[in-house]
């Protein structure tokens, strides 16, 4: 059995994003609201049981209750998550 534990880290610095119009549907330049900067932290284990890979992720582990993050401006990031999921291969 094949097992892999790991911690996937992400930094972004305060920026001034692309701004979204739902509108138009474009992204364009702006200068008024600031990203502020973040670490999202995301902790993973799978596992290899003969021809099955079993997988378990917890997204964004760092991130405390009511915090989160804007990915352009007015839009929110991913909050929480937890993955789980499988591949079965049919051949030997």
């Amino acid at each position: 059995m094949q097992v892999r534990i790991g911690i996937d880290l992400h930094y972004r610095s305060a920026h001034f994003a692309n701004a979204y119009d739902p509108i138009i549907q474009q992204f364009y330049l702006q200068d008024d609201f600031e990203l502020e900067s973040y670490l999202m932290a995301d902790a993973y284990l799978s596992a290899k049981v003969n021809n099955t890979v079993i997988f378990l992720k917890m997204n964004h582990v760092n991130q405390s209750s009511g915090d989160g993050y804007f990915l352009t401006p007015y839009y929110p990031g991913l909050q929480r998550l937890f993955d789980i999921g499988f591949k079965w291969r049919f051949f030997d």
